[in-house]
This record gives structure tokens, C-alpha cells and sequence, in this order.
């Protein structure tokens, strides 16, 4: 590493005044990496030009603490610390140095101790989105404790980046390559909830359209109600509402005849989006229809000096940077919040010194920008539907009130930090009143209560029949955000959005849920094997069928069909055909047929030769051979399975008796009477084959 050499570029005059604000979440902003080896970092009235150990083309991401000291920085591919030395396990990672906007760090619970870092591979190819963990060690030493966790594998380049509703939680979006789907990924409480919310767009980007379309950035509103995305190579951008309480896009909008757009904001008060189109000109767009959602944005060509332009982001003072590729100076949007050319665009904005960008500048979380007078933040205990509310204000207010209500209550409690529990389920209106003598602000947000999640949702331990499968059933209500079904050795079955899951193993089997509210919650339970019923066997006792052995159920067939299921051990056959019986225990598992017992006008007579007789081969193809054990003149009997007699013929069998057998395909039974033996017979089951 080359030693440290710094400019100091003043920022007066016509050229712009940063003043940083009060906001500390601005102030992880304050240092950007890019380019070949470029830094900045803003101060009050200078902006500091210095080294930085990092080579990227477009993917490149920084960030501060809230006090503005830099903490770690990275081109998606390698991590390094403010000392620019790469921290633990930092190497490797599977994003890109040359995707667009494709990487991102955020700190878990907006704390200091744990930072996300969010990848995406160039050209939508198959990295796809990951996520590593890093783990703060403390005195500028950091270590990837969790590496390239796969969340979905093609996604276009950019990575979007708005904290919730509830300023802990943090949305990251992503667009899918070859298909039309936008994926809004939550960073919540536990970690990455890696099932994301689905928004439909009508556009579809991918290969058939165009190889490379998958090169294009996107950017939220500071405040988190608009979505904005370029497709360089579609010449288009498509604009949305957005939703960071439920993590949904809606108002759709395409402009068509952008010409080949590259960077995309949207100005801090959201009422305008700027696009730059790479050779021409930039695009200001006015959102105030896409709010609306009825009437088409208007669209207006700001005068314009040609540069070959780039990457575009936010300043620390709500100006807009903007990267002019060839020129030595950046471009910069004065006032971006006004209409048309009157929010000063300067080619000539800030002389670029000796930094060297190439294409992309820092992404960050948009939310970072958006510094409001006054705001809170949330947290809800998912197990009872307390919410812990803080307030945050930029004018020193002295008051706060703080007003519940839905469709059948009302609160009103008092103080900056508050606790409340949320009764009933259905929307809740939170409004925040804050003031001093001089000023009062209100604020209201909409906030969404779910039934509560019972702790024994899976049920108690259970059990399958062996050989049979058996239904876990989730006891939660259906409209789960995701579900993962998960196995003994911690297999993930990726069974989102069932309740219900079969199991035809032992084991332990635990689900992971997540609600509507982004809540997630975990149960185990065990699941053995039940051993299958005995087989039955059939007597005949007093015009009775019974089973031989006591069982919780008893089911019968006739004619190999259904007949009843009972809890008593007999029945009495009404017809003549086969009979058979099969044994359920108390569990509901089901054990083997029994044998088939034959019930003829001879009366129902035990089967008890059955050991005696053999019958070979079987399946046959015509020829048969019975055997027996006793010599006896016996009654041969071949009948159809729906008892019809189709041959019968009578011979002293001493030990074996050959059938020749003219019957077309399929099954049939013998029945075996010995005559000389009170009649006793024997039915045995066998197969004609072609």
C-alpha cells in the first residue's frame, strides 16, 4: 500500500456548501470507496480526497459508524478495514467487481457489532444473491463468520437497500434474471429471512431479451415509498410504490425511449427521479403521477453537456453527485428537488483532484438519506404483541404523546421510549406527537397485528406405521409468510408456504415459520415408527367369520372390496365369495391381509389345510401343480374373483396334481376341499400371466 496522500477540495461558492446533519444514520455515509483507489470522505465544509487499497469497476460498497469513522469496505469480491487491510476470511466472495450497484453493507439492528454484506454476480449469472455475516472483533478487526449463503441464483446486478417501516428491520431487493419477479429479502431480528416477498412486474429482463440486460441500477426514495430501475440495454426504467412495512411493489410504471439508461436516484423528497442516459442527456421524472397511480410520469431532459456519465448517488448535504466519465470534474444537482432545469444541474460541479472513478459509486441503504424532524422506531415481542416504540427528532423536542387506535380501541401514553401491547390483530394507527415551545410535529404509521403463534404449533411427538407415511400439520393459522420443514441432520426441504409435510422416516423433524409480520418461530417434534398389526387369521365359529386375535379395529373385504370397518372381533357373511380381514391398531396403522377364506354353499369351513397344500408356479402361464401333504380324494375348484365357479373336477391326489389351464390373463383362485376330511378345504390365490 502506497502511503496515505490526501486533497482537500473547498466546497464553496457555486460549487456546493456541506453542511453534514445531525441525522446520525447519515453519517454512515460519510466515507466512500470506489474506482481504482479512490476514497472520500465529507466534512463540514471540504470533501477529503484520499487512498484507498480497492480496484473496482461498478460494485463497491462502504461504511461508517454514526459518527462517521469508517468501518469496512469492499468491491463484492474482497473485504478490507479503515486500514484498508483485508479483515478475516474476507477474500473469496462471490460477488463481482464489475456488477452494477452490487454490493452492499449493512449493520444488523443498526448496531456495530455485526454487519450483513450482500453480493450479486455480473450479467445474471449463477453467484446469484449472497449474504456473508461479519462479525466485529473489535479495535478495526473484523472476521466473516458466515460466507456466500446462497439466496437466489440469477438475479439481475443491483442491489437495493430501505430500512422497514420500524427503522431496525432492513429490505434488500433484488430483480430476477430470465423472469418477471422483483425479491424483497428482510433482514430481520434472527438474521436473513430467506424467503422473500414476490412483487410481479410485466417486464421481463433475461438472455431471449437480451444477454447482458441484466446490467441496469435501481434506487428507494430515502423515505422508502419509491422504487426506481434502469435496463441499460432495454432502453427503459420502471417505476413503483413501495411498501416497507409489508415489502411489496405496486403502481407499476414503464418509460419507454430512455436512451440506453445507466444511474438512477430519487431526489431526497421524493418527488423527483433523475436517469442518466449513458451518451445524451439526464432525465428529471416527476413521481407526483406514480403517487397518484392514474395519469403516466412526465418526463423532461435537463440541458446537458454530453459526458459520458455513469454512477449517480446522493451527498451527505441532499445535492446529487453525479460521475462523468472522461471529464475532470463530476457533475452535481443543486437543488434536485425542484422542477425541470431549475434544479441546477453543473457539469462543472466538483473538481475531481486525484480521484479516479471508473463506473459505479458506494451503495448504501437508501434510508440513510432520509433525515425527516421527526420519526420512531419499533420493536414488537413476537410472543405477546408488545411493541417497544422510540422517538427521534432533529428541533430538541420536550413532548411526546403517543396515540393507538383500530376499529374498537384507543391508547394514549406519554414519553420518548414507550411500551404498548397491541390487543387486538388488524391495523393499528400509531401517531406520534412531539414538541417544544416553539414547534410540534405529528407523525403517523400504520402498523399490522397478527395473531399470535401458539408454542406447540407442530404438535406433540407422533408416530408413522411402518411401512405408510404420516401427515405433520402445522397448528397455525394458513397465512404464513414461509415455512421451512426441516430433517434430523438439518436437511432443508424448502417446503415454503405448506402446512403440512409427509413423513415416512423416524427421526426428528423441527419447522422453522415466519407470519406476516416477519416473526419467525421454531418447534421439533419426534417422530417414531410404529410397528404394523399382525396378520389375521379368519375362523368360522357358529355361522361367525372372527379373527383368532383381539385387535382395536377389525376390516373386512369381500371379493378383495371394502366391505366394513368395526370394532367387533366377527362378523356374519351374508354372501358366498372370498372373505379377508385386516387388523388396525390404535394408532391407525394398518397391518397385512389376511389369507383368503371362502365361503360357499358348503358353509364357511376353517382353512387349516393351508399349510399342507402348495401350489407351484405362481404366477403360472397355464400348467399348475398342486402338492399335498395327505393323500385324500379332493374337490379342485378354479374361481373368478367375484366368486363365480369356472371349473371343477374331482381326483385321489397322492402327492402332486397337474392342471393344464386355458384361461385368459389374470387372477383367480383355487379352492382345495378334502372329502374324506369332514369337507375341510383350502382357497390359495394364483396368477395367470400372458
Amino acid at each position: 500500500m502506497k502511503p496515505a496522500i490526501f486533497h482537500k477540495i473547498l466546497l464553496v461558492g457555486l460549487i456546493v456548501t456541506c453542511i453534514i446533519p445531525t441525522n446520525a444514520q447519515i453519517l454512515r455515509t460519510k466515507n466512500w470507496h470506489f474506482g481504482y483507489n479512490t476514497s472520500l470522505r465529507f466534512e463540514t465544509d471540504t470533501v477529503i480526497v484520499d487512498t484507498s487499497a480497492m480496484i473496482s469497476g461498478e460494485s463497491c460498497a462502504s461504511i461508517s459508524d454514526e459518527q462517521g469513522k469508517l468501518l469496512l469496505y469492499t468491491d463484492g469480491v474482497t473485504v478490507w478495514n479503515k486500514k484498508h487491510q483485508i479483515i478475516g476470511n474476507g477474500t473469496s466472495l462471490l460477488g463481482h467487481e464489475s456488477s452494477s450497484s452490487g454490493s452492499v453493507l449493512l449493520p444488523f439492528k443498526n448496531k456495530d457489532s455485526i454487519f450483513y454484506l450482500f453480493t450479486t454476480d455480473y450479467q445474471g449469472n449463477s453467484n446469484g444473491l449472497r449474504y456473508s455475516k461479519i462479525l466485529n472483533l473489535g479495535n478495526d478487526s473484523f472476521n466473516i463468520i458466515s460466507k456466500n449463503n446462497l439466496l437466489y441464483s440469477s438475479v439481475a446486478e443491483p442491489i437495493g437497500a430501505i430500512n422497514h417501516q420500524d427503522n431496525i428491520r432492513q429490505w434488500i431487493m433484488a430483480r430476477q434474471f430470465n423472469g418477471y419477479d422483483y425479491y424483497a429479502f428482510l433482514l430481520g431480528k434472527d438474521g436473513v429471512i430467506d424467503c422473500p416477498v414476490i412483487s410481479k412486474s410485466t417486464l421481463y429482463i433475461g438472455k431471449s431479451t437480451n444477454p447482458v440486460s441484466a446490467q441496469n441500477d435501481c434506487a428507494f426514495s430515502p423515505n422508502g415509498d419509491k422504487f426506481v430501475s434502469s435496463y441499460i440495454w432495454l432502453n427503459k426504467i420502471e417505476l413503483f410504490m413501495f411498501s416497507t412495512l409489508h415489502g411489496e411493489l405496486f403502481n407499476q410504471q414503464i418509460v419507454d425511449n430512455i436512451r440506453v439508461p445507466t444511474g438512477v436516484i430519487i431526489e431526497t423528497n421524493g418527488k423527483f427521479s433523475y436517469v442518466l442516459e449513458r451518451d445524451w442527456d439526464i432525465v428529471q421524472i416527476d413521481l407526483e403521477p406514480l403517487i397518484q397511480g392514474t395519469n403516466k410520469v412526465k418526463v423532461y431532459n435537463l440541458k446537458n453537456t454530453f459526458e459520458l456519465k455513469i454512477g449517480v448517488q446522493h451527498l451527505i448535504n441532499n445535492k446529487i453527485l453525479i460521475n462523468q466519465i472522461g471529464s475532470n470534474y463530476w457533475g452535481l444537482i443543486q437543488n434536485p428537488n425542484k422542477s425541470k432545469d431549475s434544479c441546477n444541474y453543473q457539469a462543472n460541479g466538483i473538481l475531481l483532484r486525484n480521484a479516479r472513478p471508473v463506473a459505479g459509486l458506494p451503495n448504501f441503504n437508501f434510508s440513510y438519506f432520509n433525515t425527516p424532524a421527526l420519526d420512531f422506531s419499533y420493536i414488537q415481542d413476537c410472543k405477546t404483541n408488545v411493541f417497544n416504540f422510540a422517538a427521534k427528532d432533529s428541533f430538541a423536542a420536550t413532548d411526546f404523546q403517543w396515540h393507538f387506535t383500530n376499529k374498537n380501541r384507543s391508547y394514549t401514553a406519554l414519553g420518548k421510549e414507550i411500551s404498548q401491547n397491541l390487543l387486538d390483530t388488524g391495523i393499528w394507527l400509531v401517531q406520534l406527537v412531539a414538541g417544544n415551545k416553539q414547534r410540534r410535529d405529528t407523525l403517523t404509521k400504520s402498523i399490522e397485528v397478527f395473531p399470535l403463534v401458539e408454542k406447540n404449533f407442530l404438535g406433540n411427538d407422533t408416530g408413522y406405521c411402518s411401512g405408510q407415511k404420516v401427515n405433520l400439520i402445522l397448528r397455525t393459522l394458513s397465512n404464513m409468510h414461509c415455512i421451512h420443514w426441516m430433517g434430523q441432520a438439518g436437511q432443508d426441504y424448502e417446503n415454503y408456504h405448506k402446512d403440512t409435510f409427509v413423513v415416512d422416516t423416524a427421526g426428528s423433524f423441527y419447522v422453522k415459520i415466519t407470519n406476516k409480520a416477519f416473526c419467525t418461530f421454531y418447534d421439533t417434534l419426534q417422530v417414531t415408527a410404529i410397528p404394523k398389526p399382525n396378520k389375521p387369521i379368519i375362523s368360522y365359529l357358529s355361522n361367525e367369520l372372527a379373527s383368532t386375535e383381539i385387535a382395536h379395529r377389525y376390516r373386512w373385504f369381500f371379493n378383495d372390496k371394502f366391505l366394513i370397518e368395526t370394532t367387533n372381533r366377527s362378523i356374519i357373511p351374508k354372501q358366498n365369495g372370498i372373505y379377508r380381514l385386516q387388523f388396525i391398531n390404535e394408532q391407525g396403522c394398518q397391518g397385512p391381509l389376511s389369507d383368503s377364506f371362502w365361503v360357499g354353499d358348503l358353509g364357511a369351513i376353517s382353512n387349516y389345510l393351508d399349510a399342507a397344500i402348495k401350489i407351484y408356479p405362481n404366477p403360472s402361464q397355464g400348467q399348475l401343480n398342486i402338492e399335498v401333504s395327505q393323500p385324500n380324494q379332493y374337490t379342485i375348484e378354479i374361481i373368478a374373483t367375484n366368486g363365480k365357479i369356472i371349473s371343477q373336477e374331482k381326483d385321489q391326489i397322492i402327492k402332486t396334481h397337474l392342471m393344464n389351464l386355458q384361461l385368459p390373463p389374470g387372477q383367480y383362485y383355487l379352492k382345495l376341499s378334502a372329502t374324506k376330511s369332514n369337507n375341510r378345504f383350502v382357497i390359495k390365490k394364483f396368477q395367470i400371466e400372458p
